[in-house]
């Protein structure tokens, strides 16, 4: 029975060997069939390079095509854009000159207008010196002015000057001073200046140059209403009468209730000029210079 039992033994181990050999031929075989396929894919992409390295080496450029294409337009077209252009440049061209046409009328109408406006505020001052000049008071010297000589206390000649001053305005003449000089030739201009600054200085108005005190104009100087007459005796020394002429030169200065202006009257007489002064007749009126006759006005901050 020991005998028979080893067959069956034999018989039991050959299916499981020849199951294991078989996956073992099996799996080498994939092995070998996964390295043939790769090393003959290599291969084919080998030679497939070498082959497009050679293509590409043996190709030659290609010759270079050059297109010109030119775009026609039809002629009907070409006219209709060249009128449109003209059209245009012929608007453009009247828009500018209608600009400065516009822009010149607006000038020559602002200078009309400028011109216009000057007239009237030229027409308006006139109209207000007009009325200024009828309303306001007119102080100056009324008939002629005469000398009376005098030894004075110091022993020199002097002079006493008589002036009839007169409103020959509309307004009364306030804060009315008068100042006077007897002079020869060579010091008239220099007393034509300074009598009026004395009288400014007198009346209590700044004066450039000289110390004034407060002013106090509506309650200095004399009043003088219209036509009335105001005399004025004016003392001056020392007088030279051996002058050849002696000259009275006076200045006047007030103000009034029309205008907001200080108004000075200057005057100027002589003795006779073809006899010599010391011929003077005390009384005698004097003759009206050529010069230093005028009037005009100061403002008040000057």
């Amino acid at each position: 029975m020991a005998h028979e039992k080893e067959p069956s033994s034999s018989s039991q181990n050959s299916p499981e060997r020849h199951g294991l050999l078989y996956i073992l031929f099996s799996f080498f075989g994939f092995l070998f069939g996964h390295s043939f396929s790769r090393s003959r894919s290599q291969q084919h992409a080998g030679s497939i390079g070498d082959n497009y390295e050679g293509e590409g080496q043996n190709r030659q450029p290609s010759p270079e095509i050059k297109i010109r294409a030119e775009l026609y337009t039809p002629e009907s077209i070409e006219r209709q854009k060249a009128a449109n252009d003209n059209r245009n440049y012929r608007v453009q061209r009247l828009l500018t000159i209608g600009t400065w046409l516009t822009f010149l009328a607006a000038a020559i109408y602002a200078g009309i207008s400028l011109k216009i406006w000057l007239e009237m505020q030229e027409q308006t001052r006139i109209q207000r010196n007009l009325f200024i000049n009828s309303e306001r008071a007119w102080v100056g010297q009324s008939g002629p002015i005469w000398l009376e000589f005098f030894t004075g206390n110091d022993k020199r000649l002097a002079s006493r000057t008589h002036i009839t001053l007169e409103n020959f305005g509309r307004s009364p003449a306030l804060g009315v001073v008068a100042m006077a000089n007897v002079v020869e030739h060579d010091d008239l201009a220099h007393s034509a200046e300074m009598t009026c600054k004395f009288a400014r200085a007198e009346a209590g108005f700044k004066v450039p140059g000289m110390f004034v005190g407060k002013s106090d104009i509506q309650h200095s100087g004399q009043t003088i209403f219209p036509q009335q007459k105001w005399q004025v005796e004016v003392i001056d020394s020392p007088i030279n009468l051996r002058a050849t002429v002696l000259y009275a030169i006076g200045c006047v200065i007030y103000r009034d209730d029309v205008t907001d202006g200080i108004w000075w009257t200057r005057f100027c007489q002589e003795t006779n000029p073809f006899r010599l002064a010391s011929t003077y007749k005390a009384g005698e009126p004097l003759g009206t210079c050529n010069v230093y006759n005028e009037t005009g006005k100061y403002d008040r901050d000057k």
